[in-house]
């Protein structure tokens, strides 16, 4: 995932403010279409989610 602060927050400048279409952000950047949905969703990187808790391990 891509964590660069500036490129997350000139990716959001662009489509929430200057009024960028997603699909031109998808074109000029090459990211997938959900990666630009976390972008919008989220106002910085969100980092590593782990979607449920680790096993103990066995002692």
């Amino acid at each position: 995932m891509h964590t660069d602060m500036r490129w997350w927050t000139q990716i959001r400048i662009q489509v929430l403010r200057e009024g960028a279409s997603k699909r031109q952000i998808l074109r000029e950047t090459s990211i997938h279409w959900s990666t630009l949905q976390k972008i919008l969703e989220y106002p910085e990187p969100p980092g590593y989610r782990q979607s449920k808790p680790r096993a103990p391990s066995p002692s």
